[in-house]
């Protein structure tokens, strides 16, 4: 779980990213730092929503071999293209320190979302945990304002 939540964008480009990586951390017992945000009751929480008793990771990896796959795509290729496009007001908040960065989210929405609203932040990939006083009060005034 460490590794998940890690602020040091650089373990984990290293170690999820790479084939075997993972595994190499897990079979090597590593554990990096935990943030602040992550309390002891957050951690025994993820060890029992994960535990093997419970699937483990399975359907969450779903997710992406789904995406990796092409698993959705005859859908996706389904939808009438004057129904691929979002008009409500829409806001994402990205990171400047992830590994994901360089997909570049805004840039694919773009096409499919006609209000954007694009804030770029300086935290890792758990933005609303990382800076939470900061998305409550973004959120706030992006439903109010």
């Amino acid at each position: 779980m460490s590794l998940f939540y890690s602020l040091d964008s650089d373990l984990g480009k290293d170690n999820l990213g790479a084939t075997g990586a993972f595994r190499k951390w897990l079979e090597g017992s590593m554990i990096a730092p935990y943030p602040n945000f992550v309390t002891d009751e957050d951690v025994a929480s993820f060890k029992a929503l994960f535990s093997p008793q419970n699937g483990g990771f399975g359907a969450a990896k779903n997710w992406y071999t789904a995406q990796l796959h092409g698993i959705n795509e005859a859908n996706d290729k389904a939808i009438p293209k004057e129904k691929a496009i979002l008009h409500q007001p829409t806001l994402l908040i990205t990171s400047t320190n992830y590994a994901s960065l360089s997909a570049n989210f805004a840039s694919q929405m773009k096409p499919y979302v006609s209000n954007l609203r694009v804030e770029n932040w300086e935290a890792g990939h758990w933005i609303q945990l990382q800076k939470s006083e900061e998305t409550n009060a973004l959120l706030g005034e992006f439903f109010e304002g």
